[in-house]
């Protein structure tokens, strides 16, 4: 297991930043199934990407990437009889595919590692009872192999467990000539990742209605020849938290128009009262002095981490609510969450889907465990940045979302080595 051990730091200068992952494996998706050749550019090749990938190849779509940039040929998919996919850790690779691979009338095999095999599948195993789709699952959720496709592209799924089902189904109607409709039965939580594929697909040429609870998506014609991905907000959070708690950071071109949630760290960090500067050509974040708040985090669960940091120095108490399901993270975020914080010397409550950060003037470092979840990884960076000694077990769990993260965070004054177990 790679382990880090971080120094007291000031953190001050410009973050290159790495783009967004989300819009990367839905840009890779849409593309593989649009039958042109495109050109994806700004893509950062992460675990996660690599797993969408390798998927898309063993689906026999030509793929080639080199920095940064990732050609797709004629974006046809290969009728092969049988494929095997390797979703690594990544929920979006695994959950977005089952429903193309089903549509495409593939039979398929779905294997992957780490927590995945656990992460729950029941939403889409409703479907394809409902759809006569033969299916057989290991003792967890994975492997799980499948055979036929959609009687029907009419589908009901709960909005409250994970908007990847959304999104995968709306992902599959790409290879249909038939209307796909989605009606979300309960409270749709993390909407904003259902806006970035809503936003997508729009780009791609495909139309979607999205109101209340019943998304429509019709194939349309892609037109376009290139794609360009934004910078990832989730990431940004870390870097603009590292800022405002000890140092000064300034981010060039992030999107303030962007359909990702967690460009809510924003409006989180001014109510908070950080020292914020916003323009059309950067963001910037100066050492403040901030106050507890609540926040609601059921459409911003990948943030919970980052926020818990600022919640650690923040005068009072900061509430983070409806987050039960980070508990299905890559590791039960809530709990990871807290064991980190208390490594810290950080005081923190734990409910069910709350989490209860009181401020504490008092940070030390210490051992951080980070239950190889690449979010707890880097705010545990950011909280050791003000004490000394922080050693961070499984810090290479970054690779899955942001490989370059410990490099963007030397290059702005973090200070430590990578040390033998």
């Amino acid at each position: 297991m790679a382990q880090i051990k971080l120094y007291k730091s000031q953190l001050f200068g410009e973050v290159p930043l790495c783009t967004s992952k989300s819009v990367a494996h839905r840009a890779l998706i849409c593309s593989a199934l649009s039958g042109r050749d495109i050109v994806i550019n700004n893509v950062e090749m992460c675990d996660d990407i690599c797993a969408t990938i390798n998927a898309l190849k063993a689906l026999g779509v030509n793929i080639e990437y080199c920095d940064k940039r990732v050609e797709i040929k004629k974006g046809n998919i290969k009728l092969n009889n049988f494929v095997l996919i390797n979703a690594l850790e990544s929920g979006s690779t695994l959950r977005f595919l089952i429903p193309v691979c089903i549509s495409l009338n593939r039979e398929c095999e779905f294997i992957g590692e780490g927590r995945l095999p656990k992460r729950p599948l029941d939403d889409y195993f409703s479907i394809f009872d409902n759809n006569g789709i033969e299916y057989e699952r290991g003792k967890d959720y994975l492997p799980l192999k499948t055979k036929g496709t959609f009687k029907s592209r009419k589908f009901s799924v709960k909005g409250d467990v994970s908007s990847q089902f959304i999104t995968g189904l709306m992902l599959s109607s790409i290879v249909c000539n038939e209307e796909t409709i989605i009606t979300i039965t309960t409270p749709l939580e993390s909407k904003p990742y259902v806006d970035i594929t809503r936003k997508v697909l729009e780009d791609f040429g495909h139309k979607v209605y999205f109101k209340d609870n019943i998304i429509k998506v019709k194939k349309g014609k892609t037109k376009i020849s290139s794609y360009n991905v934004e910078k990832d907000w989730s990431q940004a959070a870390f870097f603009l938290a590292s800022g405002v708690i000890c140092g000064d950071i300034l981010i060039k071109d992030m999107n303030l128009n962007s359909s990702q949630g967690d460009i809510k760290i924003v409006d989180i960090l001014q109510k908070m009262g950080a020292d914020i500067f916003l323009s059309k050509d950067y963001i910037r974040v100066k050492k403040s002095s901030l106050k507890g708040i609540n926040i609601d985090v059921s459409d911003i669960p990948d943030l919970v981490p980052a926020l818990s940091v600022l919640g650690a120095v923040a005068k009072g108490e900061t509430y983070l609510y409806n987050a039960g399901r980070l508990r299905l993270k890559e590791s039960d975020r809530i709990l990871s969450t807290v064991k980190m914080l208390e490594s810290f010397n950080v005081k923190v409550d734990m409910g069910e889907d709350f989490l209860k950060i009181y401020y504490c003037d008092n940070i030390k470092g210490g051992t951080v465990n980070s239950f190889n979840d690449h979010r707890i990884v880097m705010a545990a960076s950011v909280m050791a940045a003000m004490c000394d000694g922080t050693v961070i077990k499984g810090c290479d769990a970054v690779k899955k979302s942001y490989p370059e993260f410990f490099n963007d965070y030397f290059k702005v004054g973090g200070k430590g080595e990578f040390i033998n177990e």
